[in-house]
């Protein structure tokens, strides 16, 4: 089975992103959504995929100018990795 493709949140999954302490973002290569997400806070994950880590409440406030500036890709939680001994 397939997994399902990211999204940019809206409404309740925006919300839900409280749920979780930080935040996955794809962005497009934009300069200045770069610059928004660093200066809010985020740290730059894989430079060469335009993924950033940043707190869900920063997220969470971005995200809809993100998508006004047509910059992101797509966002999701950062759930913690739960290793089986």
């Amino acid at each position: 089975m397939a997994s399902p493709a990211a999204t940019v949140p809206v409404g309740r999954e925006l919300a839900e992103l409280s749920r979780f302490g930080y935040t996955m973002l794809g962005l497009e290569a934009n300069p200045l959504a770069e610059r928004l997400v660093a200066g809010n806070g985020g740290t730059v994950v894989a430079p060469e995929l335009h993924i950033w880590r940043l707190s869900s409440g920063a997220a969470q406030r971005l995200i809809p100018r993100l998508r006004a500036l047509g910059a992101i890709r797509y966002a999701e939680p950062d759930r913690p990795v739960l290793r089986q001994s």
